[in-house]
């Protein structure tokens, strides 16, 4: 959420759906009602939850959903407090090397050692830090889409 503005500036043709503690399950429902209810057919997903509970698999889910070749784009979890940022990054991680048309958005490593990107939880983004997540999944994004 601390990033919206900041992304729809790179992104300005873009849906940025967000929400206070939003679960990972909860995104089912949610890309269903984009596609279903609003008509929505974009060129691509970028899955950014995992700060706020463990992936319970949604992975899997989310990419038959989304469809065999549509690109879709997960990024890594920076919540340093929690039980499951280790393992939800490295069922990211596995996911995106084992899955066609998955691609990584490594905002866990592009953020390591950068306090001045957090405020004091570790996790939610100072300004500067909002414009280096964007520019994260910026750069992720490009590279996709050039080839």
């Amino acid at each position: 959420m601390g990033a919206t503005d900041e992304f729809y500036e790179v992104f300005p043709n873009s849906i940025s759906d967000t929400a206070v503690s939003r679960y990972t399950t909860e995104s089912f429902d949610l890309y269903d009602s984009y596609v279903n209810e609003k008509g929505w057919n974009g060129d691509g997903v970028i899955f950014a939850l995992g700060t706020n509970g463990l992936l319970y698999n949604s992975l899997d889910t989310l990419r038959e959903k989304i469809g065999p070749e549509r690109p879709f784009f997960v990024i890594t979890a920076r919540a340093p407090y929690t039980s499951w940022e280790q393992s939800n990054n490295a069922e990211i991680y596995e996911f995106v090397k084992s899955t066609d048309y998955t691609y990584l958005i490594d905002w866990y490593k592009e953020s390591e050692g950068h306090s001045e990107y957090f405020v004091e939880d570790e996790t939610h983004l100072t300004s500067e830090g909002a414009q280096a997540y964007i520019n994260c999944i910026k750069k992720a994004v490009l590279e996709v889409f050039k080839k």
